[in-house]
């Protein structure tokens, strides 16, 4: 339904007799607007982005958590290509000039994923404040000259009321691409003017020249409609085009985003005409919306305020797909290193997350294949009470099913949500019935490595089926010790996270912001080592011996120069002796390469791996090989 239907009907018989002759066209504009977009809507489809691509908008304001913020930062931290908007409250009575209210942020993952900032600016913290810190270190990231900044007309000038919130320094937004011009410009070539508008223009030559001749002067501003030969592309004031092709009719007209989509998709794209207060604080969790029509209303702007973004950008890929390398009018494009329109598609890797991965990227690109993490918070392996929140429906789902027909891997972040509320042995029947469906519906996922199942880390968050922690640590480690069973039974892999209580939140259950990157790093490294191994060259020719043995001597330089680099260094007691250092760092799991000759009492352990590495940064304490925690170590049982 049109939200605007009741200006529809708005015409000069009833229009209010107190209005004045500028609020009386004002209103009767309003209705005409209205009734056009009634028109379009019961023509054309919505332009819609679908909603599996993107999660729900991220407002920032004066209530946002800085851990939030810091979950947004490691996010986008690597996206280099975004769409910018901003809205602003029209002048009124009161307030004559126009408030700053909205920028709208599209941080572009790719051409189909994205993910939705909403800055409301007049809801802000206090300058002095750390989150507030935390609210500019994002938008200077973003607004940075790294930064390709699309934006449907003149991003500089909406961002120049904006300037006074100090979030950002405007002579760093110098990589901007004006979307509203290179349109105009592309449309115009594609259609240009006809010949029988052209030729009202042609110079007429005469073939002789009388003798007996009239001279006229005639003021040539009278005739002058602005048509310029050398751009015979341009509009111009006197075009007799059909509106079909040229819907604009005056010199440098600007299109509107509406006309463009409208022209483009044959999609309609609705445009607010009476809602101007985006400063009323949209965010519902601002809690200050009492009626049902207040919300309706806060909910409404925030669609407005992303449709903005969303045409913008699907017009931006609809132009980087259609433009060849021998057009002259193709900007340079390049998604953060994405190219959308290569000729060969790369190998997929799915992961499928509960809100432990909402902070991950939804799609990350290296040049042998493309990493898709499909995040949503709540999700257990089966909810009979929400569909939404059950891992079982979405894989039957059609927003998965076509990428799971694709992919060559998925791995399973999944396990909290369920372990806090059923029994592990329950759980385990469910995986087992869900690893049983999903090969069922793609069974080309039948290796072991094709299928990954993340182990459960601690929780310390009881709930009312475990309401103390001894209870709910049973159940995780009895669901971690029957799910590794079960990957032999049922042949796939299983990703032992080394996540600890050390690394969770106030909430006892959800990891601390500082340490995001140390999960998504960890399931990243795993994903790259398993889909390196599955595209590695075979290797018909053998080498010989001479050049097998250079070869093993630049690795092994290399090795140590890798080990040099990932060093934990602790001060030891000469109480201790190798073999026990050793033992106790096999208890204390950490898997290091090499153990160096301990020199003034200093102990250097080694390692290849980076999360090895900080793993045992995190482990072990400054005061782990002192003589007291030996003698400890000596009357406990190993």
């Amino acid at each position: 339904m049109n939200p605007h239907e009741h200006l529809s009907s708005r015409t000069v018989e009833n229009s209010p007799q107190h209005l004045t002759s500028r609020q009386r066209t004002h209103y009767l504009k309003a209705g005409q607007k209205a009734q056009y977009n009634q028109q379009l809507l019961s023509t054309l489809n919505p332009l819609r982005w679908p909603e599996s691509h993107y999660d729900s908008p991220i407002h920032i304001h004066h209530r946002t958590s800085e851990s939030h913020l810091y979950g947004i930062l490691h996010k986008i931290s690597n996206l280099h290509l975004y769409t910018i908007d901003t809205e602003s409250d029209k002048p009124t009575r009161h307030h004559p000039h126009s408030i700053p209210a909205l920028i709208q942020i599209q941080a572009i993952h790719d051409a189909h994923w994205a993910t939705i900032i909403i800055i409301e600016v007049q809801h802000l913290p206090y300058t002095s404040t750390s989150l507030f810190n935390s609210i500019r270190q994002i938008c200077r990231m973003i607004f940075s000259p790294l930064n390709k900044l699309i934006t449907w007309g003149d991003l500089v000038k909406k961002l120049h009321p904006f300037q006074q919130f100090n979030l950002f320094d405007i002579s760093q937004v110098t990589n901007t691409f004006n979307l509203q011009d290179y349109f105009a410009q592309q449309w115009n070539t594609a259609h240009p003017h006809t010949a029988d508008c052209l030729a009202r223009h042609q110079p007429i030559i005469e073939e002789s020249i009388s003798d007996d001749f009239l001279v006229c002067v005639v003021n040539s501003d009278d005739l002058d409609d602005e048509f310029d030969p050398t751009h015979p592309i341009d509009d111009y004031n006197t075009c007799i085009c059909p509106s079909e092709i040229r819907p604009y009719k005056t010199k440098h007209a600007l299109w509107s985003l509406p006309k463009a989509v409208e022209f483009t998709f044959d999609l309609y794209l609705d445009k607010p005409i009476n809602l101007t207060n985006w400063s009323c604080e949209l965010d519902l969790y601002l809690q200050t919306c009492r009626l049902d029509t207040d919300k309706r209303i806060r909910q409404a702007l925030v669609y407005y305020a992303i449709s903005d973004l969303f045409a913008s950008t699907h017009l931006y890929f609809h132009f980087n797909t259609r433009s060849t390398p021998s057009d002259p009018l193709t900007y340079p494009i390049s998604v953060n290193n994405i190219q959308p329109n290569q000729l060969h598609a790369p190998t997929m890797f799915v992961i499928i997350t509960d809100s432990h991965g909402k902070y991950f990227p939804p799609v990350i690109q290296t040049p042998s294949y493309k990493l898709i993490t499909n995040s949503i918070s709540g999700l257990q392996w089966v909810n009979t009470y929400n569909t939404k929140l059950c891992t079982r429906s979405f894989l039957l789902s059609s927003s998965i099913t076509s990428i799971l027909s694709s992919c060559t891997g998925v791995l399973f972040l999944i396990g909290t949500n369920s372990v806090r509320n059923t029994s592990a042995l329950q759980i385990i029947t469910q995986v087992e019935d869900i690893i049983s469906t999903l090969r069922s519906h793609h069974p080309h996922l039948a290796q072991k490595t094709d299928i990954t199942v993340a182990t459960v880390f601690p929780c310390y968050k009881p709930s009312f089926r475990f309401q103390t922690h001894s209870l709910l640590s049973s159940n995780i480690n009895n669901y971690n010790e029957l799910l590794k069973n079960l990957s032999s039974l049922r042949n796939f892999s299983i990703l032992d996270l080394p996540i600890n209580g050390d690394h969770l939140g106030r909430d006892g259950m959800h990891l601390d912001s500082i340490h995001i990157s140390y999960l998504s790093n960890t399931i990243q490294e795993y994903v790259h080592d398993l889909m390196s191994k599955r595209i590695a060259p075979v290797k018909s020719l053998r080498r010989s011996r001479t050049a097998l043995s250079r070869r093993y001597k630049k690795r092994h330089e290399k090795l140590k120069q890798k080990q040099k680099t990932h060093v934990v260094i602790r001060h030891i007691d000469r109480i201790w002796p190798l073999k026990d250092i050793k033992a106790y760092l096999m208890y204390k799991n950490i898997k290091y390469n090499r153990l160096p000759e301990i020199w003034q009492q200093k102990l250097c352990i080694q390692f290849t791996n980076p999360v090895h590495r900080e793993h045992a940064e995190k482990t072990l304490t400054i005061n782990d090989f002192d003589e007291h925690s030996y003698s400890e170590w000596c009357s406990q049982e190993h």
